[in-house]
């Protein structure tokens, strides 16, 4: 029996018992399904084998509970101290433009920093490698040939307000020491007297379970998919998301929106955020995130797989599994 046809059988087994808490399917009905997919899996997309771009299944979920729990501890909570009642929030920074790809390392660590800072970013641009910025001259965001190979990700635009000049920023280090900088918090500002060497345990931890997500999500949310490849019915005014960086279905909302290659605003509401009162007042007194706004067809939601059925439906030539299972379905 091949590796492929094993998985079928010990994944969802495994995941069942490591996530019997998450609130999914029952291992019977995710076994089904499984099942009930072809034996066929080398179907081609992008260049690259493996099973196409699809709406989140119960494995997606529990894997991406799993990324949530190897990263516990980052872009969860918002920091103590930050926006204290007597700062000048007109003074801070506006973060105009993100170039950003989910399923990218960097572009996580900078947006764990954002949801701990409990930040805005006006525009969150997928910028996979086959992203329609790098293709369309008539995209708002183009990126000329010229300039893709010197394009660092992440890339983050902001506006200093205290002077209105605009600012761009490249790659995880130096965003991250901008952000931390222009929004200091009571715990960036606090020597808890353990010296560098618990730091450097910390920073180790840290680097190490960053790469988790991405190895348990595989080629989730690295690379726009073949639903995606239209210029049609793209949208004009604004999408808004309320999201947080370590909730496993925010993640699963965000990969779809890079897969189908939407451009976001995002709003930060991590445990402790004072923007859950502001979503609160949206839904009517729930704080439940991820949370869609979107202005092109006076729609809010919540609930993460109504939104990506949604996206597929209003935004995508088709809704997955893929191209592949249509005649099926």
């Amino acid at each position: 029996m091949s590796y492929i046809r094993k998985s079928r059988f010990i994944l969802p087994l495994v995941y069942s018992f490591a996530f019997h808490h998450v609130e999914t399917e029952s291992f019977t009905t995710a076994y089904q399904r499984l099942e009930s997919l072809p034996r066929t899996t080398n179907v081609r997309t992008n260049g690259r084998r493996g099973m196409l771009m699809s709406i989140p299944s119960p494995i997606d979920t529990l894997t991406s509970g799993l990324a949530s729990v190897a990263r516990l501890q980052y872009g969860v909570t918002v920091r103590p101290g930050i926006f204290p009642t007597d700062s000048d929030a007109t003074a801070l920074p506006t973060l105009v433009k993100l170039y950003d790809v989910e399923s990218s390392r960097p572009c996580r660590s900078v947006r764990e920093l954002i949801t701990e800072l409990d930040l805005v970013v006006k525009k969150v641009i997928p910028a996979a490698d086959n992203s329609r910025i790098f293709k369309d001259p008539s995209d708002p965001y183009y990126v000329p040939p010229s300039s893709k190979e010197s394009f660092v990700l992440p890339r983050l635009v902001v506006v200093e307000n205290n002077t209105g000049k605009e600012r761009i920023l490249t790659g995880a280090e130096e965003i991250i020491a901008y952000l931390t900088d222009a929004f200091p918090t009571i715990s960036s500002n606090t020597d808890d007297g353990e010296g560098d060497a618990s730091q450097k345990v910390m920073s180790l931890v840290s680097d190490g379970t960053s790469y988790m997500p991405s190895l348990l999500r595989l080629s989730r949310g690295s690379r726009v998919c073949a639903a995606a490849d239209s210029a049609s019915s793209r949208p004009t005014k604004p999408i808004i998301l309320y999201s947080y960086e370590g909730n496993q279905f925010c993640r699963l909302v965000r990969e779809v929106l890079t897969e189908l290659d939407i451009a976001y605003g995002l709003r930060s509401v991590g445990k402790e955020s004072l923007r859950r009162q502001e979503l609160s007042s949206i839904t009517g007194g729930s704080s439940q995130c991820p949370y869609l706004i979107d202005d092109n067809t006076n729609t809010k939601m919540s609930e993460s797989a109504d939104i990506i059925r949604y996206l597929y439906k209003t935004y995508g030539r088709w809704t997955p599994p893929s191209e592949y299972f249509r005649k099926g379905t």
